[in-house]
């Protein structure tokens, strides 16, 4: 066992010019020190399969604990309270298109981001604008947030109505 490894660990280096041990190199880990940071993360890994379309939703891939968050049961050994907040919840897009209608569109595309979980991609399908748009409009709001006190009260009082009807199942 040892020789094969060897042999292909030599051949592999051939063939994508590399040298010393095949898993040789540091390990990529990435340090997590924002909750925004920590939940843009967790949106990326339990979209992907929807983005793969190996499901519909991210709840319905087998894999995922994402289930077992939004949902009150689970094994005992996962730790829902990560963040402490409900953050990590999803409300659904009709609903919460009910709750920011009348907002502004930047509020609006925020929202649907951020509460409602969609890829920046569906909310430019929603208002025809590109991905990329979408990105600039979401980090210019949330800039925007620390600077106008309103519209930071306005996000509190649209969060305490999604804390009040999220999750009556």
């Amino acid at each position: 066992m040892k020789r094969l490894l060897g042999v292909y660990t030599i051949r592999f280096n051939r063939r994508h010019k590399r040298y010393g041990h095949l898993f040789q190199g540091r390990y990529k880990a990435y340090l997590i020190d924002e909750d925004s940071y920590f939940l843009q993360l967790s949106r990326y890994i339990h979209l992907n399969p929807v983005k793969a379309k190996l499901t519909q939703t991210p709840e319905d891939y087998s894999w995922s604990s994402l289930r077992f968050f939004i949902k009150s049961f689970g094994p005992d050994y996962l730790h829902k309270d990560i963040t402490g907040k409900k953050e990590l919840y999803r409300l659904p897009v009709p609903q919460l298109q009910k709750l920011i209608k009348d907002k502004d569109t930047n509020f609006q595309i925020y929202c649907l981001w951020k509460y409602g979980r969609l890829t920046q991609r569906k909310i430019g399908d929603i208002y025809s604008r590109t991905h990329a748009a979408v990105s600039q409009n979401i980090h210019r709001f949330q800039a925007g947030i620390t600077k106008d006190k309103l519209i930071g009260q306005e996000l509190d009082r649209l969060k305490s109505a999604i804390y009040m009807s999220e999750f009556k199942d």
